[in-house]
C-alpha cells in the first residue's frame, strides 16, 4: 500500500537473509475492510492475502480494527487473527524465532504468537512505539508485557534504549543497533551532476527535507524558517540569493502546508515534491547544499543517515537518536526546534565550507551488512538460550 514506508525494515531483512540456511517469511497484517469504494481505508481491501516481495513470502492476514476507540485491543486482535496464517506457515517449515518490529501493536501480536507456538521473540523498537504509544495509559501495560516476553529488545538508538529501560526492561537484554546504510544506493556525486539530472536550478542554494507531511516532522517549522530567512537572513549569506526548499513526502498536513506557503508568499521558494521511490532520493540528497529535519520526536531517522552518506551536511532538532548520528560537528549541527533558530542555522551552514567527501565517509560507516551481522548474532543467542 505504501511502498516507501518501512524501507528500513526491508533493508534489515535483506541484510539478515544474506546468511545461508536462514529462511525469512513475513507476516504483515492489515486491518479488515469491506470491499466498498468508500474512504481511504478501502485500499486495505485490495491487499492480497499473500504476495512475494523481493524474494520474501509476505502474508497479509486481516485483523479487526475500530479506528481510535478500539486502540487498546489492536495488538490482541492482530495476534489472534494472525494465528491461521501462522499455522499455514508452520505446515511448510517449522518456525524457530519471531523477529518483530515496533512494540505496538505489532510487538504485542508477535509476543502472543511467540507464546502460542513456543519460540523466542526478538523485538525491535523504533521510536513512536515507545515515545508515543507506550506513554498512553491504556497501551503501556501491553507494551511492557511484550517487552518482557521478548528474549532480546533491539533499540535503534541509545536514547530509545533508555526509554525502554524506564519501562522496566533489564538493560542486559537491550541491544542498541542503529539503522544502517547501503553505500551502493547512497553515495556522493558532484552536486552539479545531480542538479542537472533533476532539472533543478543551479544558481540558488538548495535545502532539502524528506519525511511524512505530518505535524511531528516539522515541515511547517522549515516553511516558517524560510519566511524568516527571506526577511532577515538572505542578505547575510553574502550572496543575497534566497535558497529553495524542497519537501519530499506525502501526508495528512499537505493542504495546511500549501496554505502556509501561500500565506507567506513562498511559492517561488518552497516546493512540495510529493512521495518518491526510495532509489531516486540519492540524486536529491546530492543536489542539496543542506538537509534539514525539524522533527518533534525521532528514533533513528534513516533520511538523515542517507543524506550524510551522500555527503550532505545536516541541520536537525536534538531529539531521539539525532545527537548520536551527528556525533561530529563536521557532519552538521543540532538546532533548537524553532523557525528562527533554523533560519539562523541555515544562514550559517550555507556560508560554511563543508568537506562533503569526509561527511560521506562518516555517513557510510554503519552499513546494513554490519547491522545484519549483529542481528544474526542475537538470533543465535536467542535460539541457544531457548534450546
Amino acid at each position: 500500500m505504501w511502498p516507501t514506508r518501512g524501507i528500513f525494515v526491508l533493508e534489515r531483512m535483506r541484510a539478515v537473509a544474506g546468511s545461508p540456511n536462514l529462511r525469512l517469511d513475513v507476516m504483515a497484517p492489515v486491518p479488515y475492510y469491506p470491499s466498498i469504494a468508500v474512504g481511504w481505508r478501502r485500499a486495505f481491501a485490495r491487499v492480497p492475502r499473500m504476495e512475494r516481495i523481493e524474494g520474501f513470502d509476505v502474508y497479509h492476514p486481516r485483523y479487526f480494527m475500530t479506528p481510535k476507540i478500539g486502540m487498546t485491543f489492536y495488538g490482541l486482535s492482530m495476534g489472534l487473527c494472525s494465528v491461521p496464517a501462522m499455522r499455514a506457515v508452520t505446515r511448510s517449515a517449522p518456525i524457530d524465532l519471531i523477529d518483530a518490529h515496533f512494540a505496538y501493536p505489532d510487538g504485542v501480536a508477535a509476543a502472543l504468537l511467540s507464546r502460542m507456538i513456543g519460540v523466542p521473540l526478538i523485538l525491535t523498537v523504533r521510536g513512536s512505539d515507545i515515545n508515543v504509544s507506550a506513554q498512553l495509559p491504556v497501551i503501556k501495560p501491553w507494551v511492557r508485557w511484550a517487552l518482557r516476553i521478548a528474549r532480546h529488545v533491539v533499540a535503534v538508538s541509545q536514547a530509545l534504549a533508555e526509554r525502554v529501560a524506564e519501562l522496566g526492561v533489564a538493560r542486559e537484554k537491550i541491544a542498541v543497533i542503529p539503522n544502517g546504510i547501503d553505500p551502493h544506493k547512497f553515495y556522493a556525486m558532484p552536486r552539479e551532476e545531480a542538479r542537472a539530472k533533476l532539472g533543478v536550478p543551479k544558481n540558488r542554494p538548495m535545502i532539502l527535507s524528506v519525511g511524512n507531511l505530518a505535524a511531528h516532522k516539522g515541515m511547517d517549522v522549515l516553511i516558517e524558517a524560510m519566511h524568516h530567512f527571506r526577511e532577515t537572513e538572505a542578505i547575510k549569506t553574502g550572496t543575497g540569493k534566497e535558497p529553495l526548499l524542497y519537501l519530499i513526502g506525502e501526508g495528512p498536513d499537505r493542504i495546511a502546508l500549501e496554505r502556509k506557503i501561500r500565506d507567506f508568499a513562498l511559492e517561488d521558494s518552497v516546493r512540495l515534491v510529493g512521495s518518491l521511490p526510495h532509489h531516486e532520493l540519492v540524486l536529491w540528497y546530492n543536489a542539496a547544499d543542506l538537509f534539514c529535519l525539524a522533527s518533534q520526536r525521532e528514533g533513528c531517522p534513516n533520511v538523515v543517515k542517507e543524506a550524510l552518506a551522500c555527503g550532505t551536511p545536516v541541520l536537525a532538532s536534538p531529539v531521539g537518536g539525532m545527537p548520536e548520528i551527528l556525533h561530529s560537528p563536521s557532519m552538521g549541527v543540532l538546532v533548537p526546534r524553532s523557525a528562527r533558530a533554523f533560519a539562523s542555522a541555515m544562514r550559517d551552514a550555507l556560508m560554511r565550507e563543508w568537506d562533503r567527501q569526509a561527511i560521506s565517509r562518516l555517513g557510510q560507516e554503519q552499513t546494513w551488512d554490519r547491522v545484519g551481522q549483529r542481528i544474526r548474532e542475537l538470533f543465535a543467542s536467542a535460539r541457544q538460550a531457548h534450546a
